[in-house]
C-alpha cells in the first residue's frame, strides 16, 4: 500500500469483458483506497426488485437510473461505499458522460482522473465465452444504450486509456505512476 499526497478519484470505463473491473479492483489495492462498482450496485437494485441478473435487465435497470436521476444514482453508488466527499475511492463501470459529470461534481474538491479500458474485440469475445456467457449476445449489449458512449464520449473524456489485454500487474504499475506523479502534482 502506498500513501497518496492527495485524495484521488479514479474512475474505471471499458466495455464488456474489457478486464476494468479486474483492474479497479487490483489498483484500489494497491493504493489502499476503497473501490465501489456501478455494476455491483446495479445487479443489487435487481435483487431487491426481483429480477434476475440477466443482461438485459441490468441494462434496463442502469438506463432507468441514469434516466430518472443521474446525480441521485451516483451519489447512491457512492454512499454505497461510504464515500465521503474529499477523500479517495476507486470507482468501476462508469459508461456515461453524464456520470463523470455527477461523479466530478459529487466528489469535489477531490479530482477525478478517468482510465479507459480499450480491449480488442477476439480478446473481450474469449473472455465472454470463458465465462460461460453468450458471444452472440455481446454485439447487441455493446449497441444497448448503457454501453455506446464507452467507445466514444468516455474515450475523448478519459484521462488515461490503457490496453486490457496487457497484464494487469504491469497496467497497475502504469496507472500507479500516473496517480502518484503525473496527477498529484497538478
Amino acid at each position: 500500500m502506498i500513501e497518496l499526497r492527495t485524495p484521488l478519484v479514479l474512475g474505471f470505463a471499458g466495455s464488456i469483458a474489457s478486464g476494468k473491473s479486474a483492474l479497479s479492483t487490483a489498483i484500489a489495492e494497491r493504493l489502499g483506497i476503497p473501490r465501489v462498482s456501478f455494476g455491483d450496485f446495479v445487479k443489487n437494485e435487481a435483487v431487491s426488485r426481483g429480477l434476475q441478473l440477466s443482461r438485459g435487465n441490468l441494462q434496463a435497470i442502469g438506463e432507468e437510473l441514469v434516466g430518472h436521476d443521474v446525480a441521485g444514482f451516483c451519489s447512491a453508488v457512492l454512499k454505497s461505499a461510504g464515500y465521503v466527499s474529499g477523500h479517495s475511492i476507486v470507482v468501476d463501470g462508469i459508461r456515461h458522460a453524464q456520470v463523470l459529470e455527477a461523479l466530478r461534481q459529487l466528489c469535489s474538491p477531490s479530482r477525478l482522473k478517468l482510465v479507459l479500458v480499450q480491449t480488442a474485440d477476439n480478446e473481450r469475445l474469449k473472455r465472454v465465452g470463458q465465462r460461460g456467457d453468450s458471444i452472440a449476445a455481446l454485439g447487441d449489449a455493446d449497441r444497448h444504450s448503457t454501453e455506446v458512449q464507452v467507445a466514444g464520449a468516455l474515450a475523448q473524456l478519459a484521462d488515461l486509456i490503457v490496453d486490457g489485454s496487457t497484464p494487469i500487474e504491469d497496467l497497475v504499475g502504469i496507472i500507479e505512476k500516473y496517480s502518484l506523479c503525473e496527477w498529484q502534482d497538478h
